[in-house]
């Protein structure tokens, strides 16, 4: 086979793999979005890494608008949730609403 054959296959080998990964991924993708979008508009802190909206304090009000965006609720996560290195260093010990994705 020549190295140009070679080539045009391995092209369109990952072509067919790219297209099947988004496709996988699409519903996945726009429920990532959708989160992001309305914990934006909710006055959340969105941290992409983590799928995670950081609400303003701890209300019925936000409980109430994670329900409504489809995560989950978790009343008092730790600031350093985070942060491997967060028994080495001062942790402040407060709670931080989060909806989780």
């Amino acid at each position: 086979m020549s190295l140009k054959k070679f080539l045009i296959l391995g092209v369109i080998f990952l072509l067919l793999v790219s297209l099947i990964y988004i496709f996988q991924n699409k519903d996945k993708l726009e429920k990532k979005s959708i989160a992001k979008e309305s914990c934006l508009q909710n006055n959340g802190k969105w941290l992409e890494k983590y799928n995670e909206c950081e609400l303003g304090g701890l209300t019925q009000e936000n409980r109430i608008k994670c329900q409504t965006m489809n995560g989950q609720f978790l009343d008092c996560t730790s600031p350093c949730r985070h942060n491997p290195n967060a028994q080495k260093e001062f942790c402040a010990q407060i709670c931080v609403p989060v909806c989780k994705f």
